[in-house]
Parts: C-alpha cells; structure tokens; sequence
C-alpha cells in the first residue's frame, strides 16, 4: 500500500491509486464477511436448536414425571 501510495504521489495519480486501493480492498473485506458468515451459521443453528431443546427438556420432564408417579 505504501508503496502504491509513494508511486501515485510521483506521477501525480493518486486519484486513479486510491480508486484501485478501493477496489483491492472492498473485495477482500467481502471474501472475509462471506467467509466468517459461512463459518458462523452453522454454529449459531447448533446454539439456537440447543437452546430450543433445552426449553422443551424442561417443559415436558416435570409432565412425564407426574405421570409415572400417578400411574
């Protein structure tokens, strides 16, 4: 970058340098994002179907065992 930056500064375009720049670095933060939210979802589904079953654990244990000590 620094070295972009020297050069465009010698040939008077820095213009046409930061417009590249822009472009470099926009689609390397889109690679990221597009990575970490690949990475991410699966993780958040297991998390929320963990958080789900639990909440289902807890509402249906207390009917089962009140069946068996009545029946």
């Amino acid at each position: 970058m620094h070295s972009f930056l020297r050069v465009g500064e010698e040939t008077n375009q820095l213009e046409a340098i930061f417009a590249e720049l822009t472009t470099y670095y926009g689609e390397k933060i889109n690679q990221r994002s597009k990575r970490l939210s690949s990475l991410l979802e699966p993780l958040i589904i297991i998390f929320v179907g963990g958080i789900i079953a639990v909440i289902l654990v807890a509402m249906y244990l207390p009917m089962f065992q009140l069946s068996t000590t009545i029946g």
